[in-house]
């Protein structure tokens, strides 16, 4: 299962299809999951040009103590590179990547990821100008992914998982892909009070043990 992914695979009639990519053989488009090519990249990052061990470009990195570790990793190999973040006992891991000037009706955002355990939560989410918090994504105790507060899926320990949110600002909705099959769709925002997001925020919590999780091909447009 190649999990390696690029922007803009399918491109039908001058519309780009972000999702799609995650599963090339399919001719299924969803028309609400239109992006038009033209609209800005806020946020995209395979790591491959990061430096192993280092905090990867644009990230602003919090391990929050010696025992924790936010940094690239040669996962899967030395040339196809993710991002690790690492908790050891004590604190809550994290890293924030701006999306300074989104303001759009409508985004994408799309990882790939993969974590060791199902013992621990491991967030994403989105933060707008004023600090308010909007989860999207989160693997809970017991193996449950959930999208905006919804459980959504059984997850699996040791194996990647390809995800795009198709996220409509106007509506306040998120249609979910995984592994390029729509999975659910029209979820409310986990907080409706949510205003545009200027970061967006990975981070491991909830947790005593030692965790570890790998995101790859981070995009945000």
């Amino acid at each position: 299962d190649n999990v390696r992914c690029r922007r803009g695979d399918k491109i039908i009639d001058g519309k780009s299809f972000p999702h799609e990519k995650f599963n090339p053989d399919s001719e299924e488009i969803v028309e609400e999951g239109n992006i038009d090519d033209t609209k800005s990249v806020y946020l995209y990052s395979d790591f491959n040009d990061d430096t192993a061990g280092s905090v990867p470009s644009g990230g602003k990195a919090n391990p929050k103590n010696d025992d924790n570790k936010v940094a690239v990793a040669e996962k899967p190999d030395v040339e196809n590179k993710s991002l690790m973040i690492s908790k050891g006992a004590d604190g809550d891991p994290y890293i924030d990547f701006s999306l300074s000037g989104f303001n759009a009706a409508s985004a994408v955002f799309e990882v790939s990821f993969l974590s060791e355990d199902i013992n621990s939560l491991k967030i994403i989410t989105l933060k707008d100008s004023s600090a308010k918090f909007n989860e999207i994504i989160r693997i809970k105790d017991g193996g449950i992914l959930s999208v905006a507060g919804k459980n959504i899926a059984e997850y699996e320990a040791g194996r990647w998982y390809k995800i795009a949110l198709v996220m409509d600002y106007n509506n306040m909705t998120i249609d979910v892909y995984i592994d390029g099959k729509k999975t659910a769709e029209k979820l409310p925002f986990a907080n409706l009070d949510f205003d545009m997001p200027s970061a967006l925020r990975a981070q491991i919590i909830g947790s005593s043990a030692a965790e570890t999780v790998y995101l790859d091909d981070l995009g945000f447009y």
